[in-house]
């Protein structure tokens, strides 16, 4: 597959898998793979994953899933990335992909409502006015979604009892929480994540149920080299 100037191709270091990012914007961290081994999925789920970049978390639950018959929709508002990830499923030769570049918001009304039993995201989380002025942070600040527009459509899109995968910093876990409530979400796994045992967590990772009952929930910590 031909490389476009603005195209590096990275190893997954999974059976010789690979993928491509654009060199100039937002490329996946550890974060998204911690997200997609994170995530438990049924045979025959259909699944959407929202900011989906270069889609390195749809691809990566997919190898993790291989044996199940899973259909992943990805919706990616930037054009260039959301060309980026159909070269990538291309690339990975996988089928039952396809990509929407559509904003998040408002999504349900492209696919209607109920349409899927997991959605997943690696969100924008800073603030707006926390991030340094350069595009990477920029990319992943709250800018043109927010965790509230995020639950709100999740919960659309979502059939009753389907999960909503998320990390988030862990700083703001009561504020996730609280507008996860809000939105007929309830926390039943979460995995706080930290450097080392001296520092403090820096991220969560969250299956939220919708129509879940806020009770048994499944806490962990992981820690990091």
């Amino acid at each position: 597959m031909e490389l476009l100037e603005n195209e590096q191709l990275d190893d997954l270091l999974i059976d010789g898998r690979k993928i491509i990012q654009l060199k100039n914007k937002y490329k996946f961290t550890s974060d998204s793979v911690r997200l997609a081994n994170f995530i438990n999925v049924k045979n025959n789920a259909r699944v959407c994953e929202f900011c989906s970049g270069s889609g390195i978390i749809s691809i990566l639950v997919k190898l993790n899933n291989m044996q199940k018959n899973l259909s992943f929709t990805l919706v990616e508002l930037d054009g260039e990335q959301a060309q980026v990830s159909k070269k990538n499923i291309e690339l990975n030769k996988l089928d039952n992909f396809t990509v929407c570049n559509d904003k998040v918001q408002d999504f349900h009304k492209i696919v209607g409502v109920e349409a899927f039993d997991v959605v997943v995201c690696n969100p924008p989380y800073f603030s707006e006015n926390s991030v340094k002025p350069f595009l990477a942070k920029k990319e992943k600040a709250e800018i043109t979604l927010n965790i509230s527009e995020i639950c709100i459509e999740a919960n659309k899109l979502l059939k009753f009892g389907g999960s909503l995968f998320l990390v988030f910093p862990a700083s703001r876990v009561f504020e996730l929480s609280s507008v996860l409530n809000k939105n007929n979400f309830a926390i039943k796994n979460a995995t706080f994540v930290k450097a080392s045992h001296k520092s403090e967590f820096k991220t969560i990772l969250v299956e939220a149920k919708k129509g879940g009952k806020l009770t048994n929930v499944k806490v962990s910590s992981l820690e990091i080299e």
